[in-house]
């Protein structure tokens, strides 16, 4: 088993475009899809800012932020696991 992380394309008849690379043999496999929805972006009118984010399974600090870290980190795991597990209705 091998991960692969690269960038994929879906058309607007909702089909799947993507580059493998070389050392993928041809023929079937067995492949598992997270699909990272682009998050929206915040236009000027809104004073929106998201001081982390996630990046693949990082999660990124991405400028200041004041009040407790602890909290929203604990509150973006939840969110994660959420997307992970939505049957355990956290």
């Amino acid at each position: 088993m091998k991960t692969i992380e690269t960038t994929a394309v879906v058309t607007d008849d909702h089909r799947l475009a993507l580059q493998l690379p070389q050392d993928v043999t041809p023929g079937e496999h067995r492949i598992v899809l997270l699909i990272d929805e682009p998050q929206p972006v915040a236009n000027d009118d809104q004073n929106i800012e998201t001081p982390m984010r996630w990046e693949g399974n990082v999660l990124v600090y991405d400028g200041q932020y004041t009040g407790s870290i602890r909290a929203v980190i604990e509150e973006l795991r939840e969110e994660r696991i959420r997307e992970f597990f939505p049957e355990n209705g956290r």
